[in-house]
């Protein structure tokens, strides 16, 4: 047997009208129902109509049995309804009308009296005609039924509400025949979402109150990345999340390094002078200018892109971030071709050496070779909670650092001879300049 919810998602199919010969109307209409047709109209048949006493209570064949019909069609049916008519015996008038006979009163001297002539009935007497008893259907008044059945909203099936008014025929027999159609008055609760038959693609549907799956997105990848606007990383309520702030037992816990010059924890290695003398590097002709540290934030540097490991910091490994002198997070474990901000302060900066392989060149900073740490004046630690300082005379704009020269060289642009590779702080490999 179908339940409704299998024969609402194959609406779209058809089904044979079942054979109801001899069937009471209980087994007829289960008939109807277990074949996946909706119930039409059941139309009793009297005595002049072919019911017996034989057949009475039974329900008539179809003409149309055995033939292809849309599912959820309505089918109905004619059953027969036998009255007994009892004998009808119309009266005889064999004995005539009695009289009685008429004695004239008794007179001494009778009187004279015509003669008495009772009245003849030549003429039948008048009985009024008898009409049988009629014995047509009586059916009840029609009356509001409501009623629910499945139905679509969008892809989903709820349960749809419905109204009609319907009577009894006759009254009494416990059938049904509609008097209007059914109307949509509503929707009640979801049973069922993303149904095939209400143009979803889930089939016999899913359960309501499953959000849908949605696959993960993946931004496209670039090969140089685009230049944005520094990103300073949310803080994390952590230990190690700022090392500035770290005691001495924090800070070895933590993996830093302590200075016991300046009293506090660093990411990095501090330097070994803490006075920081000029730094000398043996092929640099010209020390470069240094910049006063009240820009704690530089923009971000790409270097050129080569055909090697180095070409794309993102998929390196920490070795391999070491060996291209690039910079390794350990807080997100991801290798930077620029610092991670760590708020104002600046790790220190070690001269390059040249016994990496060709195919990784080391990472010279352009015109930074070494920043002494900057400590703001208003603050003794920095706070993770607040954006890195700014001087309040740049408070929308990155700093602005004139043109670079060295030697007659402008090392803000990549330099085309190995004498200005030099002097820039870069290295020449093959033909051009990598700084």
């Amino acid at each position: 047997m179908l339940g409704w919810i299998g024969k609402w998602a194959s609406s779209k199919g058809m089904g044979r009208i079942p054979s109801l010969l001899g069937l009471s109307r209980a087994n007829a209409r289960t008939a109807i129902t277990n074949a996946g047709f909706n119930l039409g109209t059941e139309i009793p048949l009297d005595n002049s109509q072919g019911a017996t006493a034989q057949n009475d209570g039974t329900v008539k064949e179809r003409s149309d049995v055995n033939q292809l019909l849309n599912y959820e069609e309505t089918v109905g049916f004619e059953y027969y309804v036998y009255t007994v008519v009892p004998p009808f015996f119309p009266p005889t008038f064999n004995v005539a009308p009695f009289f009685p006979p008429f004695f004239p009163p008794s007179f001494t001297v009778p009187p004279f009296f015509p003669p008495f002539f009772p009245p003849s009935f030549t003429v039948p007497p008048f009985f009024p005609p008898f009409f049988p008893p009629s014995f047509t259907t009586s059916c009840g008044d029609c009356v509001t039924y409501n009623f629910t059945e499945p139905t679509c909203n969008g892809e989903d099936v709820y349960v749809g509400n419905y109204t009609k008014t319907r009577k009894e025929c006759p009254v009494g027999s416990g059938n049904w025949v509609d008097c209007t159609s059914p109307v949509f008055t509503g929707f009640g609760e979801c049973i069922a979402v993303n149904v095939s038959s209400c143009g979803g693609s889930g089939g016999s549907g899913q359960p309501c109150g499953v959000p849908p799956f949605f696959p993960p997105f993946f931004p496209p990848s670039f090969t140089v990345p685009p230049f944005f606007p520094p990103f300073f990383p949310p803080y994390f309520n952590s230990l190690c999340s700022d090392f500035s702030v770290l005691n001495q037992s924090q800070c070895a816990t933590c993996g830093g390094y302590w200075s016991i010059n300046f009293g506090e924890c660093s990411e990095t290695p501090w330097p070994d002078n803490p006075f920081f003398p000029p730094f000398f590097p043996p092929f640099f002709p010209f020390f470069p200018p240094f910049f006063p540290p009240f820009f704690p934030f530089f923009p971000p540097f790409f270097p050129p892109t080569f055909n090697s490991l180095c070409s794309d910091p993102s998929v390196l490994t920490q070795s391999q971030c070491s060996a291209c002198g690039y910079y390794w997070s350990v807080n997100f474990g991801e290798c930077s071709a620029t610092p991670w901000p760590t708020g104002p302060f600046f790790p220190p900066f070690f001269p390059p050496t040249f016994s990496a392989s060709p195919f990784f060149p080391p990472f010279f900073p352009p015109f930074f070779p070494f920043f002494p740490p900057f400590f703001p004046p208003s603050f003794t630690a920095p706070n993770p909670f607040f954006p890195p300082f700014f001087p309040p005379f740049f408070p929308f704009f990155p700093p602005f650092f004139p043109p670079f020269f060295t030697s007659g060289c402008n090392c803000d642009l990549t330099p085309t001879t190995q004498t200005c590779c030099n002097a820039c702080g870069g290295m020449w490999i093959a033909g051009g300049c990598a700084i």
